[in-house]
């Protein structure tokens, strides 16, 4: 079988040929999805929004204490897991507040099922800061 296929091609699994599916017309998602659709895909809900939530939170939230803690490694280089044990954890502690505060969660989803519904009605991706 595997002979007969062109380059290219792509084999279709058992379960595929047996239901008469195809894995790719399932699985899109992006800008074919309805805009307007506020439900999570796991994913989103593990992974994406949690990692919004602590870039917003280093950014927005904890910029001071983010900032002690990156001079106190810069001042320390090789000694700093000694020497910011305190600026670790007052960074950790402010951090963990926001990661953990409801209405923080809430508006980190709310601004990702926008920014998620703008893709898809446009298909342009905002481009996104990193810390």
């Amino acid at each position: 079988m595997v002979s007969e296929l062109k380059k290219g091609q792509r084999v279709k699994s058992k379960t595929e040929i047996e239901n008469g599916t195809d894995i790719e017309t399932e699985c899109q998602i992006g800008i074919d999805r309805d805009p307007d659709d506020k439900s999570l895909r796991k994913v989103e809900i593990e992974v994406v929004i949690p990692k919004l939530i602590r870039e917003k939170a280093k950014i927005d939230k904890c910029p001071k204490e983010v900032e002690d803690f990156g001079k106190c490694c810069v001042d320390n280089s090789l000694l700093m897991v000694v020497k910011c044990r305190k600026e670790n954890q007052i960074m950790k502690d402010c951090l963990l507040r926001w990661y953990y505060d409801e209405g923080f969660k809430n508006y980190c989803t709310e601004e990702y099922l926008k920014e998620r519904s703008e893709y898809r009605r446009t298909g342009k991706k905002k481009p996104t800061k990193r810390v």
